[in-house]
C-alpha cells in the first residue's frame, strides 16, 4: 500500500526523471543537413594536408611505385594467347592522376560552395596539377607498350553538355 510520503517521493522522482526529457524535447536538435551559407571549414584540413603534407606525397608515390611492381608482374605473367591484345591500364583521372586541391582551396578562400558551373570553369582552365608519382607511372606504363586509358567525370560532363 502507498503511504502519502511514498506517493510524494514517487511523484518527485517522476518529475525529476521527466524534466530532462521535457527540456530536451524543447531544445532544437542540431541539424545534420547543410545550413544556409557556405561552410567549407571541414575541408580546410583536408586541403592543407593534401597540399603541404610530406605524408600525402609519400603515400601517393608509394601507391604508384606499387602499381609499377604490379604492372611488371602482370606483364611477366601474361599468357601467350593474350599477347596479341595490347595490355592496358585503366586509371581514374580526378584525384588519382589529377590533383584538384587548388579548386577546393579556391572555394574555401572565396567562401563559396561547389557548383557544377564552378567545376566546369575549373576544368576549362586546365590548371590541375598531377598527383605525386602519377606522371612517372603513366610514362613507365607507356614505355612498356601498355595503353593508358583514363576515366574522368570531366569527359562525361563535356559529352553530356553537348548532347
Amino acid at each position: 500500500m502507498f503511504t502519502r510520503s511514498k506517493f510524494v517521493c514517487l511523484l518527485v522522482l517522476t518529475c525529476f526523471l521527466c524534466l530532462p526529457a521535457h527540456l530536451l524535447a524543447q531544445t532544437p536538435a542540431p541539424s545534420m543537413s547543410r545550413q544556409s551559407g557556405t561552410d567549407n571549414e571541414y575541408q580546410v584540413g583536408a586541403v592543407l594536408w593534401t597540399q603541404s603534407s610530406a605524408e600525402y606525397r609519400a603515400l601517393a608515390d608509394q601507391t604508384f611505385s606499387l602499381a609499377k611492381l604490379r604492372l611488371d608482374h602482370a606483364l611477366a605473367s601474361r599468357k601467350p594467347r593474350r599477347a596479341t591484345n595490347p595490355p592496358a591500364v585503366f586509371v581514374d583521372a580526378d584525384e588519382t592522376v589529377l590533383d584538384n586541391s587548388r579548386f577546393q582551396a579556391e572555394l574555401i578562400l572565396g567562401d563559396v560552395g561547389y557548383t557544377s558551373q564552378a567545376w566546369q570553369a575549373w576544368c576549362e582552365r586546365a590548371d590541375a596539377g598531377a598527383v605525386p608519382g602519377a606522371v612517372e607511372f603513366l610514362n613507365y606504363a607507356s614505355r612498356r607498350g601498355v595503353h593508358v586509358l583514363l576515366s574522368s567525370k570531366r569527359l562525361l560532363t563535356q559529352i553530356s553538355d553537348r548532347l
